[in-house]
């Protein structure tokens, strides 16, 4: 059984700040900017943000408004513990992925212009990832929200209509979620996990 919290695929819909900025750039630009190992926020940073968070709470929100979009059911009293740990590292190139996919609208390879794409695919454009192959026994469940900044429900529905017909699919929808929500919210445990686990329970049996 396959369970996506949040589900990311197609990013054309993306509505945070930050990938919306960085989109506006080019993989070279980018390179430039973000460099070509890690993309992170400095560790003083990372020092810095769990006590700012204790002291005024709001600024952690816009933060996390930046990063991830908006949410409905995080505590804003455990901010200061969230932020030892996020926003975590991940790769420039990772980044730049993302807002290719931002600017383009589509769910394909990493672009590396004309030259590299036909070094590394043998063609000029980077292939398109294909939901055709998805197994259609495979028991899919997406938990999506309705004001989800990583997982646009526009995005989140170009899955769901591209997923194999007569696929084992469930859809969880709540408008008032974001992307965090399902995963920190301080409710998931009593509006959505009971659900996820009827179903584990179902297909498991």
């Amino acid at each position: 059984m396959y369970i996506a919290l949040a589900p990311v695929a197609y990013v054309g819909g993306i509505t945070v700040e930050l990938l919306q900025i960085l989109s506006k750039f080019d993989a070279d630009e980018l390179i430039l900017l973000l460099g070509v190992h890690e993309f992170y926020l400095p560790n003083l940073e990372h020092s810095l943000l769990p006590d700012i968070c204790k002291i005024d709470p709001s600024i952690c929100g816009f933060t996390g408004n930046f990063l991830y979009g908006r949410d409905s059911y995080l505590n804003v009293t455990d901010l200061d513990f969230y932020t030892l740990y996020e926003p975590f590292p991940t790769s420039a190139k990772n980044i730049i992925h993302w807002s290719q996919g931002l600017r383009s609208g589509l769910f394909q390879k990493y672009d590396y212009g004309t030259a590299g794409n036909l070094q590394h695919y043998g063609q000029p454009t980077p292939p398109q990832y294909s939901f055709s192959n998805y197994p259609t026994t495979l028991p899919t469940v997406l938990v999506a929200g309705g004001i989800d900044g990583l997982a646009d429900p526009s995005d989140v529905n170009k899955i769901i209509s591209q997923v194999p017909t007569g696929s084992n699919l469930v859809v969880m929808r709540r408008e008032d979620y974001g992307h965090l929500d399902p995963l920190l919210g301080y409710d998931a445990y009593q509006i959505t996990y009971p659900d996820l686990l009827k179903l584990i329970n179902q297909y498991s049996g």
